[in-house]
């Protein structure tokens, strides 16, 4: 090979590598860390030192994330994990609808959150097989003392009609008549005429309050008689003093006339005196066998009284009032009832759809439903005889 054709090749090998070293090597020629070098072929001469650069790194591509709420593409597309349902008492079962699980019930603190209450009352009346001789106004359940004759003791004598003394209520319904003692030697008195044939009987109930602490000293003393209008004693039905008896709960008295009972017309007179001084006072009280109107009965919710519709008689002596449906806050709630001398009561029996009672007296109106809350009341009345 001639000197010139060495030249030639020689210039040739020279761009050649200066062609690589400007445009990058084949993609897999030469593959190593940029830190690598690679030394050049041993008859290229001493050629300066080429860094052979890096292999790119592909790019992440990531596909857009579609979510098929409703399956309508048929692809069985998945919702993100949802969070578990709120947890709900059981004594909340009632406020949960057909899905389940609901918002925690109300607490009433949230004006917007209401529900619906209707307070139901029903009051039968049953008739003893006993007739009674029925005075006017005979448990005082007027709250007054009309039908009755009132002639309290001078100085300080009282006979009043009272819900309560100390620790009496009254035997039957809300009131009764208190007669409290003063004088000394002086009697307060309560009376009524009546009329009345063989076989006929009267009853009623009292109880006397001894202040004296049994002092046969200071012996207070109250009693409940028969009498005919001309004051001939028929019978003496009750009788209590301090130094005998003492205090006397409430007691069942009563009369059956006989042929042998003088002739009527006859009045009942109760009264109360006080013995030896009046530095204390007794007191005493009478009470009888008064039919109630569903009227007699306080129903407070939350401590407020409830007003009813008129009743509807759902069968003979049982009648059914309703306060119909009425809004009110989503919350818990307290129903009583003044429970009447005499009477029966069930307990408050609450329910909200499906639901069973809630705690007696204590209901929970869920927001945005119905609750219905129904008490029974029984009652035994005599069958009464007025004879005037």
């Amino acid at each position: 090979m001639t000197r010139h054709v060495r030249a030639y090749l020689s210039i040739l090998m020279t761009l050649l590598l200066w062609w690589l070293s400007a445009c990058g090597v084949e993609e897999n020629a030469y593959y190593a860390e940029p830190s690598a070098k690679v030394a050049p072929e041993a008859n290229a001469g001493a050629l300066p030192e080429v860094p052979l650069r890096k292999k790119p790194e592909p790019k992440n591509v990531v596909a857009p994330l579609i979510i098929d709420v409703d399956n309508s593409s048929g692809s069985g597309g998945a919702l993100p994990p949802q969070p578990a349902p709120f947890p709900i008492p059981p004594a909340f079962g009632s406020a949960m609808g057909s899905q389940g699980a609901l918002e925690p019930a109300s607490t009433g603190n949230d004006d917007d959150e209401q529900g619906q209450l209707e307070i139901v009352k029903v009051l039968t009346t049953e008739f003893s097989d006993e007739e009674e001789i029925f005075l006017d106004n005979p448990g005082f359940e007027s709250g007054d003392l009309s039908g009755w004759n009132s002639a309290p003791a001078p100085n300080g004598g009282v006979i009043d009609v009272v819900a309560q003394h100390e620790n009496f209520t009254a035997f039957r319904g809300h009131y009764f008549a208190r007669l409290k003692t003063d004088g000394p030697g002086s009697f307060s008195t309560l009376s009524q005429n009546f009329t009345a044939s063989v076989g006929d009987t009267i009853k009623g109930y009292a109880f006397f309050d001894d202040a004296e602490g049994q002092s046969c000293s200071y012996n207070d003393t109250m009693d409940v008689r028969i009498l005919t209008t001309g004051d001939v004693l028929v019978a003496t039905v009750f009788s209590a003093s301090s130094c005998i008896t003492g205090s006397l709960p409430w007691t069942a008295w009563s009369h059956t006339f006989t042929g042998l009972d003088p002739v009527g017309p006859y009045k009942v007179v109760a009264r109360i005196t006080n013995g030896g001084d009046s530095v204390v006072d007794s007191h005493g009280g009478i009470d009888a066998n008064e039919c109630l109107d569903i009227e007699d009965f306080g129903i407070l919710l939350d401590n407020s009284p409830v007003v009813f519709q008129d009743p509807i008689e759902t069968e003979p002596d049982t009648f059914y009032y309703t306060t119909g449906l009425f809004t009110i806050d989503a919350a818990i709630h307290h129903l009583s009832e003044f429970l009447l001398g005499g009477v029966e009561q069930s307990e408050w029996n609450c329910s909200s759809g499906p639901s069973g009672p809630f705690e007696d007296g204590v209901v929970l109106v869920p927001d945005g439903k119905k609750v219905i809350c129904t008490l029974f009341n029984r009652q035994i009345c005599p069958l009464p005889i007025v004879r005037k």
